[in-house]
């Protein structure tokens, strides 16, 4: 009986853990959010004051910006530039997102975020102007946004992870964003700027 109650104790913790990291990824996803530089609002080329996420989240490592515009080294460099961020913590940001996965909409939905699909821009660009198309679909659109997933190391109190926004063809750019855990709440604290259009 002991047995029993110490394996189902250990259970509704594990659960009540994932509860609680997924909780504290939403929050960093909000605060990211609400920054203009991922959020686009006030960008130029926005039209309106709500993100468009990418259904798809983002993996950093396969985008051309990491692997071919600061590489080599970068796992080992991008500490020097973002103060704070240790080199094991940027290889488990790597980790967690080399794994694909996808937005659900209940969770953009909580983020005040709609979701489109890389096949249905596909589609718009096919039709239309890529742009046009995206706003006529998104008439309150501020950008189209990628996130990554957002890694968090609770011991420090710190998170990472990747916000790109565009609105036009030379209207986006790219952040890998430093987050620290502080009075309650995640608070965006490094941005480093990866790539500029």
């Amino acid at each position: 009986m002991t047995m029993a109650f110490t394996l189902v104790a250990m259970l509704m913790m594990a659960g009540q853990s994932q509860a609680g990291q997924a909780a504290a990824r939403e929050q960093v996803y909000r605060a990211v959010l609400q920054d203009q530089r991922c959020g686009g609002r006030g960008e130029r080329g926005a039209r309106g004051d709500r993100p468009v996420l990418h259904r798809e989240r983002m993996n950093p490592a396969a985008q051309g910006w990491w692997q071919f515009a600061p590489a080599p080294a970068l796992v080992e460099r991008l500490p020097a530039m973002m103060p704070g961020l240790r080199v094991e913590f940027l290889r488990e940001f790597l980790r967690i997102n080399a794994t694909e996965s996808e937005w659900n909409v209940q969770v953009a939905r909580q983020l005040g975020a709609d979701l489109v699909s890389r096949d249905e821009l596909e589609r718009m660009g096919r039709s239309a102007w890529v742009w046009d198309a995206f706003f006529a679909r998104f008439p309150s659109a501020s950008a189209l946004v990628e996130l990554s997933q957002a890694a968090i190391d609770s011991d420090s109190g710190t998170a990472l992870v990747y916000c790109g926004a565009s609105s036009g063809a030379l209207a986006g750019r790219g952040f890998l964003v430093m987050l620290q855990y502080r009075d309650g709440g995640w608070m965006p604290t490094v941005w480093q700027l990866v790539w500029e259009s």
